[in-house]
């Protein structure tokens, strides 16, 4: 249904101006390619890094490229110039 491509439209749209967002709702931290889907994880920013993560291999990649080897930016290419990731991360899920 139109949902999907919508849906799917958004996202790209996001991706494309709002990199840091995506990057906090993926709780992604290092930029790269085969970038799996966080399902589930304690996002530490202290640490820059995930705890206790559950994840699907290349999933991010592959809903934000379409393609399990695209590049998805991650939160360590923006220094202090992202949204908290805690609150942003578990909001999206």
């Amino acid at each position: 249904p139109i949902q999907i491509f919508a849906g799917d439209q958004h996202g790209l749209n996001t991706l494309e101006h709002q990199p840091q967002k995506i990057a906090a709702m993926e709780a992604n931290w290092n930029t790269g390619p085969n970038v799996p889907l966080v399902l589930f994880a304690w996002p530490d920013e202290a640490a820059k890094e995930n705890r206790f993560e559950l994840t699907i291999p290349d999933g991010a990649s592959v809903v934000l490229r379409h393609s399990p080897s695209g590049v998805v930016p991650g939160l360590n290419d923006y220094p202090g110039n992202h949204p908290p990731v805690f609150p942003v991360f578990w909001g999206f899920r």
